[in-house]
């Protein structure tokens, strides 16, 4: 080390060119040292721009499925409604064409979205909705053939406070009548009692067309009407509330206070 401090002293200019060199050499090296730490720092910024992508496009996929997912659950459900509240119309008015397809349309409105939110929703509330739409189903099928004889009694009701004394009577006389022999063919099941049916109603019952003592001859021999409509709206509202449930759950609605990862949103 001391030799070769002797001999740059003995030759200066030797010395300038090596510090020079040492310069440029330094340069070069720290040139190349910037280049690599620039693109290493440029990589880096390409990951995050990739990753802040992700999550933005991962936030829109999750918004726009819960909205889709509220949308058509509401739907839903709002639907099921609508079906009940036609339904209830088979035992308060007429059977008409109209009427009769006012249900149709109504149930096949509620089966497409059922169809729609198998698409997007949970498992629970498909599952939920499948049971809701077989409960609707029962109620329908309960009210087609129990409504028609409901609103004839209903006429019957009416008409034993009639404000002409005769037809009040006679319509009262009719209804004791009908109590009686469907208390005794629910008893004894037996078909010679419609024998009785035809002489109560022998005459006819005005305000009553033929086809209203038809269904109440039907009416009958079925099983008291009140229990089984109380059962179907009983059990009706327990499965809406059960979707309703299940939908909430679906949608955060419960514990929307708590952070939650994006995916979780999906499942």
């Amino acid at each position: 080390m001391n030799s070769l401090r002797m001999y740059f002293e003995s030759n200066p200019d030797l010395f300038a060119a090596f510090i020079a060199a040492l310069a440029i050499i330094g340069g070069l090296a720290g040139s190349l040292l910037g280049a690599r730490i620039q693109a290493s720092g440029g990589r880096d910024q390409a990951k995050a721009a990739r990753e802040a992508a992700e999550i933005a496009a991962e936030a829109q996929r999750v918004a726009a499925l819960w909205n889709v997912r509220q949308v058509q659950t509401a739907e839903f459900i709002q639907q099921v409604r609508e079906v009940s509240r036609v339904v209830e119309q088979l035992y308060t008015q007429e059977i008409t064409a109209e009427l009769t397809a006012q249900v149709r349309d109504a149930s096949q409105a509620m089966l497409l979205k059922q169809a729609e939110i198998e698409l997007v929703a949970s498992k629970a509330v498909i599952a939920s909705a499948d049971v809701l739409v077989k409960c609707v189903q029962d109620a329908v099928e309960l009210a087609q053939r129990r409504g028609p004889s409901r609103h004839a009694q209903t006429l019957l009701n009416q008409l034993c406070f009639h404000e002409d004394r005769q037809v009040g009577s006679r319509a009262l006389q009719v209804r004791t009548a009908l109590d009686d022999l469907r208390s005794s063919y629910q008893a004894h099941g037996s078909d010679a009692l419609m024998t009785g049916f035809y002489e109560v109603i022998e005459g006819g019952v005005t305000g009553l067309t033929e086809d209203h003592i038809r269904r109440l001859r039907y009416d009958m021999s079925e099983p008291e009407l009140g229990p089984l409509r109380a059962a179907a709206v009983h059990d009706l509202s327990v499965k809406t509330t059960f979707l309703i449930e299940a939908a909430r759950d679906m949608l955060r609605s419960n514990d929307e206070a708590r952070p939650r990862r994006l995916s979780s949103v999906g499942d």
